[in-house]
């Protein structure tokens, strides 16, 4: 009797349950009953090798043999803008894996991200997170993107579990805080250009005047727009700069973001924040607006770092003529 095949297959059998038990709490109850036949597999298997023997049952991916032992691969869960190993809820956020995570790629359309209808099973595969299904927006082989659900007051370790409905699974944890602020960049992992828009023509740019002409306006600091990820619980310690547009309340926690503009010869400024918060509902990234400033005028490559209650971004580029 092999007692590291049988710990694993009761493991594997355990993570499909907590999942199941998350996707029942979500609604989705086929998915949720994928998870347990795939946990009830996996108790066979481990019930198999106790008693040494080595019978098969139609599992939920064909002729699954119960006594296979199940890889239980890593679930390496990173913020989905700076990749840095902590996540915050209400932040999008990426599970990396090693390529057997799925057997296919799926991805939403726009209608459903704009509406907010993201499922809770996508390419197969399923992610919870502290007990709690999350809503996802990509799924492949090598990595998932998903909103960090509401996790209460839950902050520290807190384990992570995707499940595929072939049976595949993988397991590990992540830091969650209050706040992990994250910068979009154009590059791997949260590298290079920072993913930013300019006033004039809403248009995505990597090159900024300082100062900027308007009919509406005349001459004026340039607004560059950031997108970030990781703030929806930054304190609203100002809720008189919140901004109203019709009957919705835009949270502007701009009192609580400040943006660090750092030269290539080592100056570091602090660039105003008019707005920091989300646009969107669901809130899937926020914004943070920034005013340039004549210090920086021919700067070249700036580097910016968001710090949000004492946590750091990583740091994305913009170029300043």
């Amino acid at each position: 009797m092999n007692s590291a095949q049988i710990d694993k297959s009761l493991r594997a059998a355990i993570y499909f349950l907590r999942s199941a038990a998350a996707l029942l709490d979500a609604g989705v109850v086929p998915s949720a009953k994928n998870r347990v036949q795939s946990a009830a597999t996996r108790l066979q298997g481990a019930y198999d090798l106790m008693q040494g023997t080595s019978s098969t049952s139609g599992g939920n991916s064909g002729s699954l043999a119960t006594n296979t032992v199940p890889d239980i691969s890593e679930a390496d869960a990173r913020s989905g803008a700076s990749y840095a190993p902590n996540i915050s809820p209400s932040s999008l956020a990426v599970v990396l894996g090693d390529g057997t995570l799925s057997a296919r790629t799926e991805q939403i359309g726009i209608e459903q991200l704009l509406r907010g209808q993201l499922p809770f099973e996508l390419g197969g595969l399923s992610v919870v997170v502290g007990g709690r299904a999350s809503p996802l927006i990509y799924a492949s082989p090598t990595r998932v993107i998903f909103v960090v659900p509401d996790l209460g007051t839950a902050s520290g370790r807190t384990e992570i579990i995707v499940t595929s409905s072939d049976g595949r699974v993988a397991y590990g944890t992540v830091t969650v805080a209050n706040v992990a602020p994250g910068l979009f960049a154009s590059g791997d992992r949260g590298s290079g250009a920072a993913v930013a828009l300019g006033e004039v023509d809403s248009s995505f740019a990597s090159a900024f005047d300082v100062e900027t002409d308007s009919l509406l306006f005349g001459r004026h600091a340039t607004r560059v727009t950031l997108f970030a990820t990781g703030l929806s619980r930054a304190a609203n310690s100002d809720p008189t700069n919140d901004v109203k547009l019709g009957d919705q309340l835009l949270v502007n926690v701009a009192e609580s973001v400040s943006v660090e503009a750092r030269t290539q010869d080592g100056r570091v400024f602090q660039l105003p924040v008019e707005f920091a918060g989300s646009t969107l509902r669901p809130a899937l990234f926020d914004q943070v607006i920034v005013r340039l400033i004549p210090e920086l005028r021919g700067a070249g490559t700036v580097e910016l770092t968001l710090v949000v209650a004492g946590q750091r971004s990583n740091g994305a580029t913009i170029n300043v003529r």
